[in-house]
């Protein structure tokens, strides 16, 4: 039986906004600045870069001021209005975490910001636990923090390599596409919504 339930956070609860916001603001995107970008986010979602050396590197990349990415970047992510209205829904009668790859200091700054900071029992974010997903670590303290066995989590993920990985570690995990999917999968596991 299902008792907890988590999301990933970038391009689910909010749109992922690094990507698409360095192609949008990049005169030139090569293949050398798109390495050097995957590197980086290696380091932010483990935790060996703080938000000010994340603001300079993407100052450097795009000319923008490092006092505006925040402004530029997050804060004008949007927010899935549809899919919070669901998690209120679920909160009554499940555990609600958020499982992410991202810099813990940006997303609880950005769930403030949006106002859902309180819809959470927990938020799991890989640069607080210094490994990311898909490595199993991760995954086990996704089962630790939520308190309940593997088999008791429910997980949605945009990434297929997370969803594979959750998959193979023994928690029930399904691909986010659209709210409508999310919810004929939660009821695939017995979840009223």
């Amino acid at each position: 039986m299902i008792k907890v339930i988590a999301f990933d956070f970038a391009d689910v609860i909010v749109e992922g906004p690094v990507s698409g916001w360095l192609k949008k603001n990049r005169s030139e995107n090569t293949k050398a600045d798109w390495h050097e970008y995957k590197q980086k986010a290696h380091l932010w979602d483990t935790g060996q870069m703080d938000s000010k050396a994340v603001y300079e590197f993407l100052s450097k990349l795009t000319g923008i001021d490092e006092e505006a990415i925040w402004k530029e970047l997050y804060e004008t992510a949007h927010l899935n209005v549809e899919l919070v209205e669901l998690i209120k829904r679920l909160k009554p009668s499940y555990k609600i975490a958020i499982f992410s790859n991202y810099i813990s200091e940006q997303l609880k700054k950005l769930l403030v910001h949006h106002k859902i900071d309180k819809l959470f029992d927990e938020v799991i974010v890989s640069s607080e636990h210094g490994v990311k997903k898909p490595d199993p670590k991760f995954f086990e303290a996704l089962v630790t923090k939520a308190g309940v066995n593997k088999d008791e989590i429910f997980f949605t993920d945009d990434n297929l390599d997370n969803i594979e990985a959750a998959s193979t570690f023994g928690i029930k995990a399904y691909r986010f596409t659209t709210v409508g999917k999310l919810i004929e999968d939660l009821q695939k596991e017995g979840i009223n919504v």
